[in-house]
C-alpha cells in the first residue's frame, strides 16, 4: 500500500520477498512483522492487502471461507500489521444471543452482578474483535 492508494492511511504494508513490514501513521520507524515464520500464499497476501485497505477506509470486514484455508492466519497477520497484540476471538454458536456478547452475569455466593461482555471489553480496551463460526 502506498500513500497514493488510500485517502486516509493508517498503516503502510510492504510485501518484499515475502516479508511484511508495517508503520503506523505517526511513528518514525518501520517495525518488522511480529509473527515470524509465517509465510502467506499469494492469495492470502491479496486478501490481507484488501482487508487493510478496507480497514483504512473504515469498512467492516467479513472474511468467509472453508475450514482450514487460513482465515485465522490472515486475521493474525492483519492484527500484527496494525499493531494489535492479538485479536480477541469469540467462538459463536447457534444458541448465542446478543446479551452473551454485551454483558455477563457473575455470582458470588448470594450476590449477583452484571459485568461487561466481550464486545464491550474489546471496545473499552481498543482490541480487535473476531467473531469466529458466524
Amino acid at each position: 500500500l502506498s500513500q497514493d492508494d488510500l485517502s486516509t492511511t493508517v498503516a503502510h504494508v510492504v510485501f518484499d520477498d515475502g516479508s511484511i513490514t508495517r508503520a503506523v501513521t505517526g511513528q518514525s520507524n518501520l517495525q518488522e512483522q511480529i509473527l515470524p515464520g509465517v509465510t502467506l500464499s499469494g492469495s492470502q497476501r491479496r486478501i490481507l492487502s484488501a482487508m487493510l485497505q478496507d480497514h483504512c477506509a473504515g469498512v467492516d470486514i467479513h472474511l468467509v471461507g472453508e475450514k482450514g484455508v487460513g482465515k485465522m492466519t490472515i486475521v493474525r497477520e492483519f492484527a500484527a500489521a496494525l499493531g494489535y497484540q492479538r485479536p480477541r476471538i469469540i467462538m459463536c454458536h447457534g444458541e448465542m444471543i446478543a446479551m452473551d456478547l454485551l454483558a455477563r452475569r457473575s455470582t458470588d455466593g448470594s450476590t449477583s452482578k452484571w459485568l461487561p461482555g466481550p464486545v464491550v471489553e474489546a471496545a473499552v480496551h481498543g482490541e480487535l474483535l473476531v467473531f469466529d463460526g458466524v
